[in-house]
């Protein structure tokens, strides 16, 4: 009996690791694309960026924010998402820090879930006369990727969690 326990785990280990030998190329996969966008948002460079997201998701990605405590959360297509962030950085002096961490992907099929993790920190363009203000934002996702050919492409980002300080100060609503 405890033979046949044994061999059942070790066969269960062999499994679970090449479970795992899987997830972790698909980490490296994704964790290359993300620190691509990384790289273009430290730059500013929202042309390039636009270009490199409709590259790697899908016509119908959708990004689905957090919902505020009673709300439902709202949903933005890939078009939507690229002009609000387009809006923002007209504010942005500065991006010093744009970081993002796949922590796990499990794959299932021509489907893969990878939860993120991201840093940005910038500096806010002064506005009139007043002081410039620092931003820091971390939030967390679970991204839906779909095998598209020999490519996987983002349809879905959904921001699990978000906080963003202001100078140190949490902001509310965060």
């Amino acid at each position: 009996m405890k033979n046949i326990k044994a061999i059942s785990m070790v066969a269960i280990l062999g499994i679970a690791g090449s479970a795992m030998a899987l997830d972790a190329g698909m980490t490296q996969k994704l964790q290359s694309i993300y620190s691509k966008m990384d790289s273009l948002a430290l730059k500013k460079d929202v042309p390039s960026l636009k270009k490199y997201l409709s590259q790697v998701s899908t016509p119908d990605c959708v990004f689905v924010s957090k919902a505020p405590k009673g709300g439902t959360p709202e949903s933005k297509n890939r078009d939507q998402a690229m002009a609000s962030m387009e809006s923002a950085i007209t504010h942005i002096a500065t991006v010093s820090r744009s970081f993002s961490h796949v922590n796990s992907v499990s794959v299932s099929g021509g489907m893969a879930i990878a939860s993120v993790t991201s840093t940005v920190v910038m500096k806010l363009k002064p506005e009139q006369k007043g002081p410039s203000h620092t931003i820091v934002q971390k939030s967390a996702t679970n991204d839906t990727w779909v095998k598209a050919g020999d490519a996987w492409k983002l349809k879905i980002s959904k921001i699990i969690s978000v906080s963003v300080t202001q100078d140190g100060k949490l902001l509310p609503g965060s």
